[in-house]
This record gives structure tokens, C-alpha cells and sequence, in this order.
């Protein structure tokens, strides 16, 4: 994870998460991504950690478009991990995919920064199974039990906040807090690309929150549907 000399992305995601620590509890994170070579290789991801389980649970949906080849698959994923998490000590994901593990470690392919925790679906982040990767249009979900200290404190910005590692002397990697692996993309399915945050995580309202919100809206049309009426009579 990196402290220091953080890029202005990064330090966007700071500002965005010591905002965010003055709502009341936390809540599940969505963000998109999209292909760094290919802008048409998208996903979408719902990120949630529960403080009382240690438990990270990501679903991630292949959104990519046609233009991205017949049958583009994701075939990887990984992000950080705060320094007071030491292992994972269970992982839930589809037939072919597993965990890992390996702090500041990761490498990933071209100038994108060495990661924490990733799902995959080989023996590293470069390498994988087209055939186990995630279709377009289809979602997966994957679990991470995590193990160490500090864990009920932490919160999904404690993860989401934290951008991809430089490994010394390469001071210009890339600086992001999620990337996806994309394999078989292009019109003959010979191609990979990684794809990156198209911003920042956003927050996804309680159910409360959008009962209230669909009340409201509700009684705002009621109010201009009976001044309508009162007004033709």
C-alpha cells in the first residue's frame, strides 16, 4: 500500500474516504471499471465488508460491449488490503477461481502497480482460464474470510482506499485501488487488457434510504397532480 508521495488520484480517494468515514456505519460500495487499451471491456462491481464476520464479499457483472470482441472474459481481480489483515483463512468464488494472498506482491501486467489480494483464475494475475472467466453479461460473486487484527474496525473504504503499490525505483505506476484482468477480447479473441476504476466508489443507499426517497417522490407527484386538478376545475 503506498503512504507516501501519492499521485492525485490517490489522493482524491483520501479526501473521498475521510468524507465518507462521517456517515453513520458502512455501506456496500459500487464502482464501474473499464478497459485501459479497449474502452469497450467493462464491468461493474459491488464491493461490502462486514465488520463482524471479517468478511469481503465482491460481485462482479461483464458488462463489456459487442465492439469488444464475441466473447471477452474477466478473468482476474485485486485490490488492497489494510497492513493489520494477515491472511485469508476461507474463499467462496465460481468452479476455477481461487484466492491470492501475497501483500504488496501482485504484479500485474504493464505500469499498473503491485496489489494485496486478488481473485484469480491461475497461478497469478497474468496468467488465467478464459474458460472460467466471467462471461459478458453474467455476474460472479466471491467471498474473502479474512484473518488478523483490527478487523471489526475496518470499513470499505479501509479497502477502497487504499491505491496500488510502487515497487521501488518505479515511482510512475499507476495508482488505483481495484483492477480487473480482461482475457480473449477482440474480434478474434486473441487479446488481454486490464481494466481500471472509472472513478470513485459510490456508496449504495440503504433500503430506508430509498423507501424515503420513493415516498417523497411519490407525495411530490400527488401534490403536483391535485394543484393540476384543482387548477382545470
Amino acid at each position: 500500500m503506498k503512504f507516501m508521495g501519492v499521485s492525485h488520484h490517490a489522493a482524491a480517494l483520501v479526501v473521498f474516504f475521510v468524507s465518507a468515514a462521517h456517515r453513520a456505519g458502512a455501506v456496500p460500495m459500487t464502482f464501474d471499471l473499464q478497459g485501459d487499451g479497449d474502452a469497450d471491456l467493462t464491468a461493474s462491481v459491488l464491493f461490502s465488508y462486514d465488520p463482524g464476520t471479517f468478511t469481503i464479499s465482491v460481485d462482479i457483472t461483464n458488462t463489456s460491449l459487442l465492439a469488444a470482441g464475441p466473447d471477452p472474459r474477466l478473468t482476474g481481480f485485486a485490490f488492497n488490503v489494510p497492513s493489520g489483515v494477515t491472511g485469508v483463512t476461507s474463499f467462496t468464488g465460481p468452479s476455477g477461481w481461487d484466492d491470492l494472498f501475497d501483500p504488496d506482491d501482485i504484479n500485474t501486467p504493464g505500469q499498473f502497480g503491485f496489489f494485496d489480494l486478488a481473485g484469480v483464475t491461475g497461478p497469478n494475475f497474468n496468467g488465467g482460464s478464459p474458460n472460467d472467466g466471467i462471461a459478458r453479461g453474467v455476474t460472479r460473486s466471491f467471498t474473502f474470510l479474512l484473518s488478523g487484527s483490527g478487523l471489526g474496525l475496518l470499513s470499505e473504504g479501509s479497502f477502497l482506499g487504499l491505491p496500488s503499490f510502487d515497487p521501488p525505483g518505479n515511482p510512475d505506476e499507476d495508482d488505483d485501488y481495484f483492477i480487473a484482468r480482461f482475457q480473449r477480447t477482440g474480434a478474434d479473441e486473441q487479446g488481454s487488457d486490464v481494466a481500471l476504476p472509472a472513478g470513485l466508489p459510490e456508496p449504495v443507499p440503504e433500503p430506508t434510504s430509498l423507501l424515503l426517497l420513493g415516498s417523497g417522490l411519490s407525495g411530490f407527484w400527488f401534490a403536483r397532480r391535485k394543484k393540476r386538478s384543482s387548477l382545470q376545475n
